[in-house]
C-alpha cells in the first residue's frame, strides 16, 4: 500500500508535505540525535529542520518531449531522454507518473516503467522515439 502525504506547519505558517514513512523515519532520527546528547546539548532547531528539509519530497511537473532523444546499446528500451532536474543525484528516486492524455503516446513509443536518477537528470526510457510530447509529473525523494 502506498505512503499518505502527510503535512507539517511550522512556526512561521508554512506548511510541507511529507509521506508518512518519511515523517516517521525523520521523527525517529530526531530522537536518536537527542537521545544522543548530554547535558543538555539538544540539537539546535536549525539542525532538526535542516534533517527534516532534507526528506521531504519534491514534486515537479515534466513536459517529455519528441526531440532529444539518444540510444545505446540497452537490450529492450534503447532509446532514452535525460530530462534536467536541479540538484538531482544517482542517490535520489524519482516516481513518474503520467498524464492520463499522454497514455497513448506512451504506449505508442513503448515507454519504459522505470527510470533512473542521475547527477542532475531523470533519464526516462522507450522502445521507440515517440511521436507526441507526454505530460507527468515526478516525485522525486
Amino acid at each position: 500500500m502506498p505512503d499518505t502525504i502527510s503535512s507539517l506547519t511550522l512556526l512561521d505558517g508554512k506548511t510541507y508535505g511529507l509521506r508518512d514513512s518519511t515523517a516517521e523515519k525523520t521523527a525517529n532520527k530526531v530522537e536518536s540525535i537527542t537521545n544522543q546528547s548530554t547535558n543538555n546539548n539538544y540539537p539546535t532547531a536549525k539542525a532538526v529542520w535542516d534533517l527534516f528539509e532534507s526528506k521531504v519530497p519534491t514534486s515537479i511537473s515534466m513536459t517529455i518531449p519528441t526531440t532529444g532523444w539518444s540510444q545505446d546499446n540497452t537490450a529492450v528500451y534503447s532509446y532514452y531522454y535525460d530530462y534536467a532536474v536541479q540538484g538531482i543525484t544517482a542517490d535520489n528516486r524519482a516516481e513518474v507518473t503520467l498524464a492520463v492524455s499522454s497514455l497513448q503516446a506512451a504506449a505508442d513509443c513503448g515507454i519504459c516503467p522505470t527510470n533512473e536518477t542521475i547527477a542532475g537528470y531523470i533519464r526516462l526510457r522507450a522502445m521507440s522515439v515517440p511521436t507526441a510530447s507526454m505530460v507527468a509529473v515526478a516525485l522525486i525523494s
